[in-house]
């Protein structure tokens, strides 16, 4: 087949490994994965689902751990949407559509991210639920392990630190390979990155209203997570400067290292690695 372009994201990890969703000639979708100038297939569309009878037919939003496992948002003839696993060994379901969490019922997979697997074999993901008992649907961040299943991380129903008002969620969010969780969340005008290790309340890390630099934060849109575990956090001032706040390691109880930009403009940000380094498209001060 050819591969012919499509709208995605892709993935890769410190080994040089990238994996990408790709479409073959039209015909059929499968992941790819790309290392030391050479392509490979992983894994095509038309593979048997958990429900008899049921087809895996797409695959988007991969995200690959320092093994080479990848995970995708795996879409289901028969049995909606799926998160599957994927290996040389193979292609795994690992969390079904409409599955049960700890605490919430029917939960249907809404997205998972570049940063939705980790090392520890943790997966996270937003989706929407209700609670036993009641009709009420809920959006949530959600994390599925081997050892202790679905459990809900973060509710719509229930206020975090930092902002007032209904929470809403995005897809600005992800695990890191030691199983810190991060999602930006939203509420009554307001915005803030959190980090959540399990069993433990979320931890606003940055707000909309915080100062940075001498100046007020009036705008969050985006964070990366390196494979070393820090937090890279794109922001906006009230001075008009634009910056990139770095929580090495995942230490949210110290100051972050600071890149401002007062006349540049970050677009994109893409990815953060373990030396420092940071991948966006923008001006930083010498041209787009």
């Amino acid at each position: 087949y050819n591969l012919i372009g499509k709208r995605g994201t892709i993935a890769a990890n410190d080994s040089g490994q990238l994996v990408l969703s790709a479409s073959l000639d039209g015909l059929a979708a499968g992941l790819l994965t790309w290392q030391n100038q050479a392509l490979s297939v992983l894994t095509t569309a038309a593979t048997p689902g958990v429900i008899p009878g049921s087809v895996l037919y797409d695959f988007d939003n991969p995200s690959i751990d320092s093994h080479g496992n990848v995970l995708a948002l795996s879409s289901t003839v028969g049995s909606g949407t799926n998160i599957s696993l994927v290996n040389p060994n193979g292609l795994q379901v690992v969390v079904s559509a409409n599955t049960a969490a700890d605490a919430v019922l029917d939960v249907g997979v809404s997205s998972t991210t570049r940063y939705s697997l980790s090392d520890t074999g943790d997966i996270v993901l937003r989706g929407g639920f209700h609670y036993p008992g009641a009709t009420t649907n809920y959006q949530g961040i959600l994390r599925y392990s081997q050892r202790f299943g679905m459990t809900l991380e973060a509710s719509s129903k229930d206020p975090l630190p930092g902002l007032n008002g209904t929470v809403s969620f995005d897809d600005q969010y992800g695990v890191d390979l030691n199983g810190l969780l991060y999602f930006s969340a939203n509420a009554g005008g307001g915005r803030a990155v959190y980090q959540k290790a399990s069993n433990v309340d979320p931890v606003k890390v940055l707000a909309v209203g915080d100062a940075v630099n001498g100046s007020v934060v009036t705008q969050l849109p985006q964070l990366v997570l390196s494979a070393g575990g820090d937090l890279v956090v794109s922001g906006v001032l009230a001075s008009g400067a634009q910056f990139l706040a770095r929580y090495a390691g995942g230490d949210i109880a110290d100051p972050p290292v600071l890149l401002v930009t007062p006349n540049g403009y970050i677009n994109q940000l893409y990815a953060a690695n373990t030396k420092g380094g940071i991948v966006l498209l923008g001006d930083m001060g010498s041209g787009y």
